[in-house]
């Protein structure tokens, strides 16, 4: 399902349910995760990233597999042998699968981070910082 979505994004975490002892839908904590490719970090190497390299985060709606959402983008410096590059992480939480048969998702509080690798998101969060620097 996730693959047939349009996206700058590559990589979705998503927790799974799973019938109760009682026959309700109770949470677990196993983990699916769609990864085409992406890179994923956890909250501690996004910390630890964040410690050795300056990032800054902008906000901008863009369309995830479940429908346009506002998404917090990180960006910094990173240098590059000789030069210094643009780098571009997306924050987001895991997701659930509604269990209702229908395309619909949950949002759940477990941040991971996805570094993006999209030449058109590169772009995107290029400009966002041009303007956002013509209005300062």
């Amino acid at each position: 399902m996730l693959a047939k979505q349009k996206s700058h994004f590559s990589v979705f975490p998503v927790l799974n349910t799973m019938e109760g002892a009682s026959g309700r839908k109770s949470w677990t904590n196993s983990w699916s995760r769609y990864n085409h490719n992406g890179i994923e970090l956890n909250d501690e190497g996004f910390q630890k990233l964040s410690e050795e390299i300056s990032l800054e985060s902008i906000e901008t709606k863009l369309d995830m597999p479940w429908g346009k959402q506002s998404v917090t983008l990180y960006y910094g410096e990173v240098p590059l042998g000789e030069s210094v590059e643009l780098l571009v992480l997306r924050q987001g939480f895991a997701r659930q699968l509604l269990p209702d048969g229908q395309n619909r998702w949950r949002e759940r509080a477990h941040p991971y981070y996805e570094v993006c690798t999209s030449p058109a998101l590169y772009d995107l969060v290029a400009a966002l910082i041009r303007t956002q620097q013509a209005d300062a």
